[in-house]
């Protein structure tokens, strides 16, 4: 397996693009306008505080982007829960205490499966660790007696 090291880069790297805050900020500046003007625009705009008919015709768009920046709606997180799990335990001992949590209805069945996926994913890297020893041993193993 390649090891990644500072000789060991690829060849020729495509720059990242720019993001679009940068964007919009240039478009901002070859308008000749600012940030914090646009976002005026934006109050003005969503509060009907212009005359400015071409301004007035951003109101049912400004509003609710006002209110989204001043007020963002929460993301949606899994409540903390507790249950009895035992740390130290096997994987199996593990993913037998939460399908016991979901029985008891003390997890969410979505939540469990959740779980269950990461100590899937344990019990695969542990696989290929110690797949990954035991075939550094029978190496060492060979050159030594070959």
């Amino acid at each position: 397996m390649a090891e990644f090291t500072p000789e060991n880069q690829p060849k020729k790297r495509r720059p990242r693009g720019k993001s679009q805050r940068t964007l919009l900020q240039e478009s901002l500046e070859r308008l000749g306008t600012s940030e914090s003007s646009f976002y005026d625009t934006m109050i003005m705009a969503a509060l009907g505080l212009t005359e400015d008919e071409s301004i007035l015709k951003l109101q049912s768009f400004a509003f609710p982007e006002v209110v989204k920046r001043l007020y963002p709606i929460p993301k949606q997180v899994a409540p903390t829960v507790e249950f009895d799990y035992p740390k130290d335990g096997t994987l199996t001992e593990k993913a037998s205490a939460i399908e016991v949590a979901i029985s008891d209805g003390i997890i969410p069945p979505d939540v469990g499966v959740n779980l269950i996926s990461v100590l899937a994913h344990v019990a695969k890297i542990e696989e290929v660790t110690e797949i990954r020893e035991r075939l550094d041993r029978l190496e060492e193993l060979l050159k030594n007696n070959g």
